[in-house]
């Protein structure tokens, strides 16, 4: 409490005979002081006068505020008037966001990324930039769809043959050279599918494709960069958006000046191999964005501003079921699964930044079963299951069986361990039994050939190439699950994208797996910088034609 606030005489302690005298001197002074008649009516007259003008006064206060209102709303018809006539010509009022305002951007801007161990060959960044600064025969957009660049058909002739019909003579060459390069060495993404092609031939504007065994996935392997053979450097500058030059610890594209300016001048990866270093090169503005998977790697940035998108960066964690399990193939157990398991929870355990919910085998799939107790349960009370002693029990071809099921996990995968732990409190806690059997991963692959496990946890990378042929044998669990995928398999190229989206539909409705964890990489740049608000795994630079440093 303020003491100055406080009246020290307030509180000052007096005798019972002082305050007698005190109320005596007070009797004869309002004795004294007693109005008389005219005064107290001269005293009321005052106050009515005053009252009187206290109302004037109100009144002219009022109506000046009144005709104020109706200047300024003149004044803002006059000003919008003028804002309107000249909207066409000129640029009178401009409110800068940090949102994709393209002419608030610097494209004359040298973009710095800082690359921890860089790898020339197979670094996710200098995969996509080289897409950029050369042609490709087709791009792949989200959900998987086909976009044609220079090709302008493709044409799937029987399972082992593929027409490719190309806009431009001129590039044949050149894309018949990439093809015998990318299927002939092994330190690329793409030599995975092209080895996969056993003869290659020329006729007309028409590049004809043979492969070894049928890949209804094949066509996905087609956006690879155009190299070129021989070509002139006139040739070059009329086709290629960046020219690349690279150094001991550096790659650097450099914006065609002929082709297009509307991207960034140049954009250079710098390699690094202490990440407190490329931390520190960060804060101190000396590059403008980088990449890490690294809760240290964030702390040490501090109290710099800076923006932070997310994406996936391919690997996975899910469980799969032994399709011949008398349990798992029926599909209220499959679903009372996935009902049953908090994912969020799983994923903030492993790395509360880097892990996010996936449902199935692709990168780019919904979540369709969240979190839901009373779902679990009434999808197997729905089937005539009941609880005894905590757990489900149902009768099956006569016999009573427990609701208990055998999980495999691979006893040296610390976060497996962990996701296995919580997946068994998980469904216990619901009347779901869980048998979690450590093992050593060569013994994990054993009892798996054999069919002796119910669940498996496993890990699984993904890109945007949506070939599940390696898990086939685990997802097809049923009727339905393999009318999709061979709609998947006879599809042309024109509805291979739909049917793709209808097989993720079924996998997803089947509860053919059940995804735990996508784990994801933040893409950390500058402040200063737009155009990274919508990116994509291996799409960091989808929108490069609005990426540059802000101008306020």
């Amino acid at each position: 409490m303020n003491p100055n606030i406080m009246n020290p005489k307030k509180y000052k302690k007096i005798t019972k005979n002082n305050k007698i005298k005190k109320d005596k001197i007070a009797d004869k002074n309002i004795k004294k002081n007693k109005y008389k008649k005219s005064d107290t009516l001269t005293l009321n007259k005052k106050y009515t006068y005053s009252s009187k003008t206290n109302k004037k006064t109100s009144f002219f206060i009022n109506f000046i505020k009144v005709i104020s209102c109706i200047c300024l709303i003149v004044i803002i018809g006059f000003v919008s008037k003028i804002i309107v006539d000249n909207s066409d010509n000129n640029i009178l009022l401009s409110v800068f966001r940090n949102n994709d305002n393209i002419n608030n951007i610097d494209k004359e801007y040298d973009f710095k990324v800082g690359v921890n161990n860089l790898d020339f060959q197979n670094n996710v960044l200098v995969n996509e930039l080289y897409k950029y600064s050369y042609n490709t025969l087709i791009n792949i957009t989200d959900e998987y769809g086909i976009e044609y660049n220079i090709a302008k058909n493709i044409i799937k002739i029987d399972e082992l043959n593929y027409k490719i019909e190309i806009k431009d003579n001129d590039y044949i060459s050149d894309i018949v050279y990439t093809f015998e390069k990318l299927k002939s060495t092994n330190n690329n993404r793409y030599y995975k599918y092209l080895s996969n092609i056993t003869n290659i031939k020329i006729n007309e504007n028409n590049i004809l494709i043979t492969l070894t065994i049928p890949n209804e996935y094949i066509v996905y392997a087609f956006d690879f960069k155009i190299e070129e053979k021989n070509k002139s450097i006139e040739k070059q500058n009329n086709t290629n958006r960046y020219f690349v030059t690279s150094l001991q610890n550096t790659i650097k594209f450099n914006r065609n000046e002929s082709l297009n300016k509307n991207i960034l001048k140049s954009i250079t990866l710098n390699n690094y191999t202490d990440s407190d270093e490329i931390v520190n090169d960060f804060r101190t503005n000396k590059i403008d964005a980088f990449m890490t998977s690294s809760e240290e790697d964030v702390r040490l940035i501090g109290k710099h501003e800076y923006n932070i998108k997310k994406y996936r960066d391919g690997e996975t964690y899910f469980l799969f079921g032994n399709k011949n399990s008398e349990l798992f193939k029926l599909k209220e157990v499959r679903k009372a699964f996935a009902y049953s398991l908090n994912r969020n929870e799983i994923c903030k355990k492993i790395s509360s930044s880097f892990t996010e919910v996936i449902d199935i085998p692709y990168i780019y799939s919904d979540i369709k079963y969240k979190y839901d107790i009373y779902g679990a349960e009434n999808s197997l009370i729905a089937e005539s299951w009941n609880k005894s002693s905590g757990i489900y029990t149902k009768k099956i071809n006569g016999v009573n069986k427990i609701l208990s099921l055998n999980l495999l996990v691979n006893i040296d995968d610390i976060n497996k361990v962990l996701i296995a732990d919580n997946i068994k409190l998980m469904l216990e806690n619901i009347g779901i039994k869980i048998n979690i059997i450590k093992i050593k991963q060569n013994e994990l692959i054993e009892k798996v050939k054999l069919g002796e496990y119910d669940l498996t946890l496993s890990t699984v990378n993904i890109n945007n190439n949506p070939d599940t042929t390696y898990l086939k044998d685990y997802i097809n669990i049923n009727k339905v699950t393999d009318e999709a995928f061979n709609k998947v398999k006879t599809s042309d190229v024109n509805n291979l994208s739909s049917n793709i989206q209808n097989l993720q539909n079924v996998l997803s409705s089947e509860i053919a797996c059940i995804g735990i964890a996508a784990k994801n990489t933040n893409f950390i740049y500058q402040k200063y910088i737009e155009g990274f608000n919508d990116i994509k795994y291996m799409n960091i630079f989808k929108n490069i034609d609005k990426i540059g440093k802000i101008v306020k």
